[in-house]
């Protein structure tokens, strides 16, 4: 609990209000809005597409702040943080809770709005597909994240941002497009895999990072 603490208190009230707050609310809202509505409204289906967009983008902007800055040595936590053995600890727990604010928090959003969808239109749940679109919303942040890691350059972070687009496109197109069991099982284990890779490549990535020229 005290790292989960710590973790939170590094963003910005306004940030964690809107992100960890507003938009899995608007997700929510919005898929339940789309299954109440008895035209099939197109607009509540948008939102609700938008919402995950603008959520899994919106890590980006919380990164160039933390991890992101310190995996390029800009010293994001300040020296005192960094020179410290304790500041190191401190880095390593910070990556850890962040991955899994990923892992365990999207598939949440996207279950919970199922829970919600159920008690209104029982016939129009699907869970496997609420969890399989909260694992790509997962390695799609992390795998523009860690591009984002990995350079100093101002234009590769916009390269950051198109990473996390073709990661989706490439696990969620397959997966949503088709109806045939084998496949969507295929694209699960896929995807699951992919973000397996990509949380581990996150922390190892903050950890090694730490390692580097911070301490005397």
């Amino acid at each position: 609990m005290k790292a989960v603490k710590t973790y939170l208190s590094v963003y910005p009230f306004w940030y964690r209000f809107v992100v960890f707050i507003i938009e899995p609310a608007v997700i929510i809202a919005g898929g339940v809005i789309n299954a109440a509505s008895s035209t099939g409204d197109y607009k509540s289906g948008f939102i609700v597409g938008m919402s995950a967009a603008i959520l899994i983008y919106a890590e980006l902007f919380g990164e160039w702040f933390t991890l992101g800055e310190i995996c390029v040595k800009r010293g994001a936590f300040g020296e005192a943080v960094l020179s410290s053995p304790r500041g190191r600890l401190f880095v390593k727990r910070f990556a850890v809770v962040d991955v899994l604010r990923k892992l365990i928090g999207y598939p949440l959003i996207f279950v919970i709005q199922q829970l919600l969808v159920y008690l209104i239109i029982p016939e129009d749940v699907n869970f496997a597909d609420a969890l399989v679109a909260g694992i790509i919303c997962a390695a799609s942040a992390m795998s523009g994240i860690l591009v984002l890691r990995h350079t100093k350059a101002i234009a590769m972070r916009v390269v950051s941002y198109l990473a996390m687009g073709t990661t989706a496109a490439i696990l969620a197109v397959p997966y949503f497009s088709t109806g045939v069991y084998g496949v969507k099982v295929f694209m699960t284990v896929v995807s699951a895999l992919i973000c397996a890779l990509f949380s581990f490549l996150t922390v190892s990535t903050v950890i090694k990072s730490s390692k580097g020229d911070y301490y005397d």
